[in-house]
């Protein structure tokens, strides 16, 4: 159980709908949808009686809500104790990357204590809304996954780069192959999750621009991608956290693709006029060490 499910659980039940629990939290109605059906799962009870579009608590969720309340209560208040007297930044991350990762909340205790900096608090985004919540103020920095990995008027800090590339079914005659080109699968439909949408638009565009322009179709999420990808032998986009090798996954393979050019970087963004800009550099150069930065990303199917 993690703290964010309870915040996206108790803001479901002040708005009754995913929808408006997501709007209040500034993230995706699906991240906060998958967030509650895990938290059902993990507790072992409903927490929503869902009908015909409408949803209210349970008896069992009335009681767990008024327990989680108390312990989000107790976390805030622990929070701003810590937080006093400190500078604050605020990290915006990809909905899509932060479910992606193991702990970065450890991470950043790390760095508040260890390196006596700034009290740095973590916000979950949807990829398109980044650019906005940036620019307006409501987030210090981001970190994003991107091949377009600056907007105008910010920094952009590379903080490592991941290889691309493509995930075909298992009885594919290219499922034996080492690394694949985009020329290998000309013809076919890429399969995309919607969460990835964004994260790869750059690289479709450079593609058209070329005449080299895939079919997209976008699903939504990384299970139905690999259900497609074996189903209509399309092939899936993805990109590669660990080493960039041919890797089994779910009766398929993902396959990096040969030679340099394609690949995506992840990148911490903020603006050149920040009034936090020391605090935000210090930070920046602390996530730079690649051992402590690949905390933040584990291995994940389709990203």
């Amino acid at each position: 159980m993690e703290i964010n499910q309870l915040r996206f659980f108790l803001a479901s039940c002040e708005g009754a709908s995913f929808a408006k629990a997501a709007e209040a939290t500034g993230t995706s109605r699906q991240a906060v949808s998958n967030s509650v059906r895990s938290l059902e799962s993990e507790m072992g009870v409903q927490l929503f009686e869902r009908k015909h579009n409408q949803m209210r608590l349970t008896a069992e969720g009335e009681r767990f809500a008024r327990r989680a309340q108390r312990v989000i209560s107790l976390v805030d208040d622990l929070y701003n104790e810590e937080a006093d007297g400190r500078d604050e930044l605020v990290l915006g991350l990809d909905s899509f990357v932060i479910g992606s990762m193991t702990d970065p909340f450890d991470s950043l205790i790390e760095y508040a204590s260890a390196e006596g900096g700034c009290f740095v608090r973590v916000a979950q985004d949807p990829f398109e809304s980044m650019k906005e919540m940036l620019l307006n103020g409501r987030r210090d920095l981001l970190i994003l996954r991107s091949l377009s990995s600056s907007f105008d008027g910010c920094a952009a800090v590379p903080l490592r780069s991941a290889k691309l590339g493509l995930i075909v079914s298992g009885d594919d005659p290219l499922a034996a192959r080492d690394a694949l080109g985009i020329e290998d699968v000309r013809g076919r439909t890429l399969i995309v999750p919607n969460g990835s949408r964004q994260r790869y638009k750059a690289f479709f565009d450079a593609l058209a621009a070329e005449g080299r322009g895939p079919k997209v179709s976008y699903v939504d999420n990384s299970a139905m991608a690999l259900a497609a990808i074996k189903k209509t032998k399309g092939v899936g986009m993805t990109d590669f956290d660990g080493p960039p090798e041919r890797t089994a996954i779910g009766g398929c393979f993902k396959i990096p693709f040969a030679g340099e050019a394609e690949n995506v970087r992840d990148c911490a963004v903020y603006p050149l006029d920040s009034p936090k800009k020391d605090q935000i550099t210090h930070f920046v150069r602390w996530l730079q060490d690649e051992a402590r930065f690949l905390k933040w990303h584990p291995s994940v199917p389709i990203s």
